[in-house]
């Protein structure tokens, strides 16, 4: 089984479909969707990504997405 430790959702125009799409083309069984909160960012490429997205990702394809914060 391939995971892939660090997903995003909603960044670089990779939505659900996409991920799902970009999963299967390269075998990923499984992914790990990662939020980004940071206080004051580091990195000017810094983008808020919600929690919530992240959730509801996971709650659609339970068998592809875990949930990771931070």
């Amino acid at each position: 089984m391939i995971i892939d430790s660090h997903l995003h959702v909603d960044i670089e125009g990779f939505d659900e479909q996409v991920l799902l799409r970009y999963m299967d083309n390269h075998g990923i069984e499984r992914g790990w969707l990662l939020s980004w909160e940071e206080h004051r960012a580091p990195v000017p490429e810094y983008r808020h990504l919600s929690p919530q997205k992240i959730m509801e990702t996971c709650r659609h394809h339970p068998d592809r997405f875990l949930p990771f914060y931070a």
